[in-house]
């Protein structure tokens, strides 16, 4: 028979939810039923609900610690995938697993296999190096091998040069003999030595000691001593030689550079013109009269002094042909003139003339020609007459331009300079000399004077290089009757003929005008100051070419000609040339080939009465 649980017991399987929550309630039989009370089954029914209540309560709060004190884990362990707490996984899911677990062993071993070929790489990157360290280890064998050999060759041949001293020294009975001998005979072994180039090793076949090889060491270091002292002196010798010709070098360029000072201002004198007068030198400034008259002043009296200051002019420049001989002469007696500048001797090469004219006081005009290697030079300055030292400013000009052709052409080493070039160079030069000579004058404005114009012309057989500041004129006539103009007047007014647009001076006004032109040897050139081709007709070239032929090629003579017949023109009003007159002819040592037509401009131009003045009577 089944015993009743007790409240224990109840209570534990209620805790459980094992028991249904059902207790056993009184009852009263009736008619063989056994059934409830109506109080007694509303009481339970109240219980059995709030019972219920706290029994699902309870459950949920046991869940809600049972999860946290036993949460669920996921474990990978040997990639096996284990749950706890968790149903049992499906089929699909399972495979899932299996199908991961595989791949992730076959990365496993793909990684095994790189790994291995990395490794093996590695490997074969390491022989390379090891054969390419044994190449080297070769090459250093056989370098060594060879050092060895070079080495012992060169001990052998000191050895038979001492051992040829040592004979000289037996044979002269020296008492050093001895010692030497055994000195080379301890050496001797030194010599046998074997290069192996497998292993670049030295053996020392006679068993040299320590000892023996210290004092050879020794030896060869006294020898690089005393080898070391001889060239410090050696190199001393040699510094002194250097300091030595450094200024025997200085010297020669002070002494060149006072020569060309000579040069650019004109002073040649030999040493008896040069000796200044010692009795002029000792004459007092003040006599024993004017002491007397000064002591009897009285004390009181005022003393006056007369000074009458003057202005020191320079002295009137030499003719150009003087001036050239000069400087003909000068660069003779230098040395470093490798070529000397000549006057022309030849028919058809350079002639130049100059005249003051019948209407100016003097001459402001200088020029100067001379030849140079394979050069005609033709230099041609017009000094400024509106304002102050324009004679002593075309002086210098001119003389200046020449100086530096001369310096170009004659001390140049190494290829002559372009005929444009040392044209333009020549006028910077001068300017630079004016420059100069305006500071020594304290001029500091373009109307302070010092001003000139200047035409510079160079000429080989094929070619003239000019260049030219100012006013004047310039015309090369071609055999074939063309009559080309290179110089353009640098005028402030084509209608006003004494005022310039550029010069020369302390301050350059203007730009100088440089070019070349092509020409042959039979061509001629004439170029002249503003006195000449400001007064002369388009036919004028031609005429001077007409006077050369009928000279023969004497330019000199035709240009004097020339210049002197146009300062007597005159007309009714008075002379036409007013101002001084410069012309200088070139050509290159060949008379003109004139082309049939050569004169027909002319002609034309008579037939045509043209009103132009001929120059018929001049040439």
């Amino acid at each position: 028979m089944r015993t009743p649980p007790t409240q224990e017991q109840k209570d534990y399987l209620a805790l459980i939810g094992a028991f249904s929550v059902c207790p056993i309630q009184p009852v009263i039989k009736k008619d063989g039923l056994t059934v409830m009370s109506d109080a007694t089954s509303a009481h339970s029914g109240r219980r059995i609900f709030l019972k219920c209540v706290i029994a699902i309560i309870v459950m949920i709060l046991t869940l809600f610690l049972v999860q946290r004190a036993f949460p669920v884990e996921l474990q990978l362990v040997d990639h096996d995938v284990t749950t706890t707490g968790v149903p049992t996984l499906s089929q699909a899911t399972s495979e899932t697993m299996q199908r991961i677990n595989a791949l992730e062993a076959e990365i496993l071993k793909l990684r095994e296999a790189v790994g291995n070929r990395a490794i093996q790489d590695q490997v074969d990157k390491a022989q390379d190096q090891i054969k390419e360290l044994e190449l080297n280890m070769e090459e250093v064998r056989d370098a060594l091998g060879k050092a060895i050999v070079r080495d012992r060759e060169q001990a052998a041949a000191r050895l038979q040069i001492i051992e040829s001293r040592l004979d000289q020294l037996t044979t002269s009975n020296t008492l050093l003999a001895t010692p030497v001998e055994q000195h080379f005979d301890n050496a001797k072994p030194l010599m046998n030595f074997t290069a192996d180039k497998s292993d670049a090793q030295v053996i020392n076949s006679e068993g040299v000691d320590g000892g023996m090889a210290d004092r050879d060491v020794a030896v060869l270091y006294e020898d690089l001593i005393r080898l070391q002292k001889k060239f410090g002196a050696a190199q001393l010798g040699l510094w002194a030689i250097v300091i030595m010709g450094f200024s025997y070098l200085m010297a020669r360029r002070m002494e060149a550079g006072k020569r060309n000072g000579q040069i650019e201002q004109g002073i040649f004198c030999s040493d008896e013109s040069c000796v200044i007068d010692d009795e002029s030198l000792m004459t007092p400034l003040v006599t024993d009269v004017d002491m007397d008259a000064v002591h009897n002043q009285d004390q009181d009296q005022e003393i006056t002094i007369k000074i009458e200051p003057t202005r020191q002019e320079p002295p009137p420049p030499p003719s150009p042909d003087e001036q050239m001989q000069m400087m003909i002469e000068s660069a003779s007696k230098t040395s470093r003139f490798r070529i000397k500048p000549r006057l022309p001797a030849k028919s058809w090469e350079i002639g130049l003339a100059t005249s003051k004219g019948n209407v100016k006081a003097e001459n402001q005009d200088y020029g100067l020609c001379f030849q140079i290697d394979r050069y005609n030079v033709l230099i041609i300055a017009d000094g400024c007459g509106g304002v102050p030292h324009g004679r002593r400013a075309s002086y210098l000009a001119a003389m200046s331009a020449a100086n530096s052709i001369i310096r170009a052409y004659g001390m140049s080493r190494r290829r002559a300079p372009h005929a444009e070039d040392a044209a333009a160079e020549a006028i910077s030069d001068a300017a630079h000399q004016l420059m100069m000579e305006g500071e020594k004058l304290n001029i500091t404005s373009l109307r302070g004077g010092l001003r000139t114009t200047l035409i510079v012309v160079i000429r080989n057989q094929h070619e003239v290089g000019y260049a030219y500041i100012g006013d004047g004129g310039g015309y090369i006539v071609k055999a074939s009757g063309e009559v080309r103009r290179f110089l353009e007047p640098q005028k402030a007014d084509a209608f006003t003929v004494n005022v310039l647009a550029a010069s020369l001076g302390p301050k350059m006004e203007g730009e100088p005008v440089t070019g070349s032109v092509k020409c042959e040897t039979s061509d001629l050139l004439v170029a002249g100051t503003d006195g000449v081709f400001d007064r002369v007709p388009p036919t004028f070239p031609k005429d001077v070419l007409r006077g050369c032929i009928q000279r023969n090629g004497d330019f000199q003579k035709t240009a004097e000609h020339i210049v002197m017949e146009l300062a007597a023109y005159k007309d009714n009003i008075g002379y036409i040339c007013d101002d001084n007159l410069t012309l200088g002819i070139m050509g290159y040592g060949a008379s003109p080939r004139l082309t049939q037509g050569f004169w027909q401009v002319q002609e034309k131009a008579k037939a045509n009465n043209v009103s132009l003045p001929s120059l018929e009577t001049v040439v």
